[in-house]
């Protein structure tokens, strides 16, 4: 059997990553430093004794390759419009530098003006090559007309489409967007936070790469809560809302995700033809499809969901998945679609499926215990090849693949659900973070 491979739309990311961190040390050339409210600000920013006052000011004088440090502080002041646009963004990056804080998020923060309209400022606008890492992103807010993808997206964070616009260790929050995208629009995030942005869609993200990110309690008043198209490796989308369809993802992928407590009142709660694997949808609400509607779930756990069609899953195509313990008046667990190799009751047609106890730990912790008919029950996709479970395990263990989202392990059947990605990415982030901390 020939299936989509999760794989087509991230691996670009590693890659990517690596050829980063190989590059910083060649492409840095001078540091600027940002200080609020100090008295010897003076061109060209080069000491902690000159260091700017506001980041736009330390930004507009650097060279491409330039790094810019800032330490403690709220910026609240300064600002630049991108070329073509009427928005001012509190920082406005249009060369290849990087901007970094000392101290990280928690205490240095940028702030933009949360009034979608004329008055708005956005937090950030980053071009292609430049990079942002650890800061707070909040407040930020798009006008409410002009042009739609330049001034009415992405209230946190605007970034070229380029495949080199990376976030690392921030927090975008409480931002908002007159479009879509109230947190991020497009670039790579990695080990950052989006938490309670808002948009008429893309609520946390819209078009982005995410890994090893949280996209929590975003909001939106139309589709994708969390996310809206791209994609998301090793993230927990969590207590997301959407007035209409995909509260916690829209036309995403999603590979080795926690997607739970999201909340929608039309299709999907959990995702809205999203393509997930090795993920855990657990308690999300949605009327069509509590977990997931229209989707493409391999090895998936769907536990505990609601719907009034569709408690688990409604329509789809599901493969290798435990889809049980979902409620709703009709279809408690699966509503239509095409299922395979699956557990779920009652039986659905299809190769491979069946309704015995699938015994696994608890319902709060679906991992699979010794006998349990999942084990070696499923079949194997080329995706599988050298992947990993939501656990961190081989994703094929004996032969072939287990049922859901876990590979049964005898050293770790009992315990809190943990999420830990595969070897490559847990590699390549713990290299990433390296060359940020030692020259702060």
């Amino acid at each position: 059997m020939n299936f989509f491979k999760p794989w087509e739309t991230w691996a670009v990311i590693f890659p990517m990553f690596g050829n980063l961190l190989l590059a910083a040390p060649a492409l840095a050339q001078t540091t600027r430093y940002v200080v609020p409210e100090n008295p010897g600000a003076a061109t060209p920013y080069t000491t902690w004794a000159t260091a700017a006052t506001n980041i736009q000011d330390a930004v507009d004088a650097c060279a491409p390759g330039d790094t810019v440090l800032v330490t403690n502080g709220f910026y609240e002041s300064g600002g630049a419009a991108a070329a073509g646009s009427t928005l001012t963004n509190r920082v406005c990056v249009t060369k290849p530098i990087r901007v970094a804080s000392v101290n990280g998020p928690d205490v240095t923060i940028i702030s933009g003006v949360r009034t979608n309209g004329a008055s708005a400022v956005r937090g950030v606008y980053l071009t292609n090559g430049a990079s942002l890492h650890g800061f707070t992103i909040t407040n930020g807010a798009t006008r409410t007309s002009g042009d739609s993808a330049g001034d009415l997206r992405g209230g946190g964070v605007w970034c070229e489409a380029g495949a080199d616009v990376v976030l690392s260790n921030c927090t975008l929050s409480g931002n908002t967007a007159a479009d879509c995208a109230g947190g991020l629009f497009q670039g790579v995030a990695a080990n950052s936070l989006l938490a309670g942005n808002s948009a008429v869609y893309g609520g946390g993200c819209y078009s982005s790469r995410l890994a090893g990110c949280t996209i929590s309690a975003n909001s939106v008043s139309w589709m994708g809560g969390g996310l809206f198209y791209g994609s998301a490796v090793g993230c927990v989308v969590s207590g997301n809302t959407s007035s209409a369809d995909g509260a916690g993802s829209f036309y995403a992928t999603l590979s080795n995700c926690v997607v739970t407590a999201n909340q929608g009142a039309g299709f999907g709660g959990g995702d809205y033809a999203s393509s997930s694997f090795n993920c855990l949808i657990s308690g999300n609400a949605s009327y069509y499809g509590g977990g997931s509607s229209d989707g493409i779930l391999q090895n998936c756990t769907v536990i505990q969901n609601s719907a009034s069609y569709g408690g688990g899953t409604a329509w789809g195509t599901i493969l290798n998945s435990l889809v049980l313990y979902n409620s709703a008046p009709n279809g408690s667990n699966c509503y239509g679609g095409s299922i395979q190799f699956s557990c779920t009751a009652p039986l659905a047609a299809g190769e491979g499926n069946f309704d015995a106890d699938p015994r696994i730990v608890c319902r709060s912790n679906p991992r699979l215990l010794s006998g349990s008919p999942c084990i070696n029950a499923g079949t194997n996709a080329n995706w599988m090849v050298g992947a990993s479970d939501l656990a961190g395990h081989p994703r094929i263990a004996g032969g072939r693949a287990d049922i859901g989202a876990y590979e049964f392990d005898t050293a770790t059947q009992t315990g809190a659900i943990r999420v830990t990605i595969w070897s490559e990415w847990t590699t390549i982030a713990a290299g990433f973070a390296l060359p940020f901390a030692g020259d702060l």
